[in-house]
């Protein structure tokens, strides 16, 4: 549990948040939380990357990883049944 608080600071800097309203705190808790596990699924050009690394990569063309992520996310859905 105490991994997954260090890669959401040093992935989306959980701890610079100054955001006050306990509503949007949770909702952004809860979208960091989601995006980690997306980062994990996704590879890019087969290498090792860490996870800001990833979302940084990511950000220079989010329309390709968006559509690798859905077909991940088909497959998964898919083989659970």
């Amino acid at each position: 549990m105490e991994s997954m608080y260090w890669q959401l600071d040093v992935t989306f800097k959980k701890d610079a948040n100054t955001t006050l309203d306990k509503t949007v705190t949770q909702n952004q808790n809860i979208i960091r939380k989601r995006c980690l596990g997306m980062l994990k699924l996704i590879e890019i050009r087969g290498t090792k990357m860490s996870l800001r690394q990833k979302r940084f990569n990511i950000s220079f063309t989010p329309g390709q990883f968006i559509q690798e992520l859905l077909k991940i996310k088909k497959l998964t859905w898919l083989g659970s049944h």
